[in-house]
């Protein structure tokens, strides 16, 4: 069984912290220990997954989920996307409820020769083929001797197929 953890009420969030919508800062608006004094910026963007982290009370919490807390006083049902894809930019305006895979829709990973997501070389054909998943099937979307032309072919499905968040 999945272990669930406390959530701050809506009125403690309140009391504790205040929220830019216009620059996604949390201010700490009481005192709560000695590095979380009132006026000072609350959390820290963790390494590993650029995300900002807020402690309160002893739990911690996703900044872009406190933001959406804050400003909605639910706690959102599904994830929260970041519009321009920076885990650390939790402005009001670049956050939206979204589904794992209306999320994973939108990323950015790069790998690869192709250095551009869903763009491999096929070393048995000496081409670029690009691919697209979409719910849970992989397709491809041709071979390419020039990467610009797989590039494009990909961008092209993404606006095709992504129904929450093609490339811009």
């Amino acid at each position: 069984m999945k272990k669930t953890r406390a959530e701050v009420p809506h009125d403690r969030l309140l009391d504790v912290l205040a929220y830019s919508p216009e620059t996604g800062a949390f201010i700490w608006r009481v005192d709560m220990a000695k590095n979380k004094c009132a006026g000072r910026l609350a959390g820290n963007v963790r390494s590993k997954t650029g995300y900002v982290c807020i402690s309160i009370d002893g739990v911690r919490y996703l900044g872009h989920r406190l933001a959406w807390f804050y400003m909605t006083g639910a706690w959102p049902s599904n994830e929260i996307d970041h519009i321009d894809r920076q885990g650390w930019n939790n402005r009001w305006n670049n956050l939206r409820e979204a589904s794992r895979a209306q999320n994973s829709q939108n990323t950015d990973r790069k790998k690869g020769l192709s250095n551009f997501k869903g763009v491999i070389w096929d070393n048995e054909r000496q081409k670029w083929a690009p691919k697209i998943g979409l719910n849970g099937k992989c397709i491809n979307l041709g071979r390419f001797d020039d990467i610009e032309e797989a590039k494009a072919a990909r961008l092209a499905a993404e606006t095709r197929l992504f129904t929450h968040s093609p490339r811009v």
